[in-house]
C-alpha cells in the first residue's frame, strides 16, 4: 500500500468514525456534513475528498455497524444452547442491540440511501439465525423453510419498528415477551 492510499484510508476512518458516533449518539437526524467534519477535527471540504456526499459516508458507516450487531449478538447468547434456545438468544441480542442504537436501527431500515439495493443490508437477520433456523426446520421443505423465514423476519422487523417508532407496547419486558412468544409461534 502507497503512503497516499495509507493516508486516504486512515482520512475515510476518521470521518467514518465521526459519522458512526453522531449516528450512535444522537441519530441519523444529527448527520450533516458540517457535523461530521467538526467532530473528525476537519473542515467540511476536506469530507468531499473521500465521500460524494453525506449519503455516502452513511453507507459506509453500515458495514461496520453490521459486524458491531454480530459481535454483540455473539456476545449475549447461551453459548451451551442449540436449535430454539439458542436462537431465541439470538432473537433477543439482535432486539435489544437495536433497542439500544435507535440510530443505528433508523439508517440502516428507515433513512434513504441510495446506494442500498435489492435490500443489501437487511440479511443480517436472517445471518445471524440460519443455523439455528437450519437445525429446527431440517425435515421441512425448502419451500416452508422459505416461508418460515419470511414469517420470522417479518415479525420481527414488525415488532421492533413499533416498539421503536410507536412504542408499542410501552413496557420493554412485554416487548420482549411478545417477540419470544411469536418467534416460538413461528416453529409450531
Amino acid at each position: 500500500m502507497t503512503k497516499n492510499e495509507i493516508q486516504e484510508q486512515r482520512m475515510r476512518g476518521y470521518f467514518l468514525e465521526s459519522a458512526k458516533n453522531i449516528i450512535r449518539s444522537e441519530g441519523v437526524k444529527s448527520i450533516s456534513v458540517r457535523n461530521v467534519a467538526e467532530s473528525a477535527g476537519y473542515s467540511y471540504a476536506t469530507l468531499y475528498n473521500y465521500f460524494s456526499d453525506i449519503k455516502e459516508l452513511m453507507y459506509h458507516c453500515i458495514d461496520d455497524f453490521n459486524d458491531e450487531c454480530r459481535v454483540f449478538v455473539n456476545s449475549q447468547r447461551h453459548p451451551d444452547s442449540a436449535g430454539l434456545d439458542s436462537l431465541l438468544s439470538k432473537v433477543k441480542a439482535y432486539l435489544n442491540f437495536y433497542v439500544q442504537y435507535t440510530g443505528i436501527y433508523e439508517l440502516i431500515f428507515v433513512a434513504d440511501i441510495p446506494y442500498i439495493k435489492d435490500g443489501g443490508t437487511t440479511n443480517l437477520f436472517e445471518e445471524i439465525v440460519r443455523e439455528d433456523f437450519n437445525q429446527i426446520c431440517k425435515d421441512l421443505s425448502d419451500d416452508d423453510k422459505d416461508v418460515k423465514m419470511d414469517l420470522l423476519i417479518s415479525s420481527i422487523r414488525g415488532q421492533l419498528q413499533l416498539y421503536l417508532i410507536r412504542r408499542t407496547p410501552a413496557d420493554y419486558s412485554e416487548f420482549i415477551r411478545r417477540s419470544m412468544n411469536t418467534t416460538k409461534l413461528v416453529f409450531k
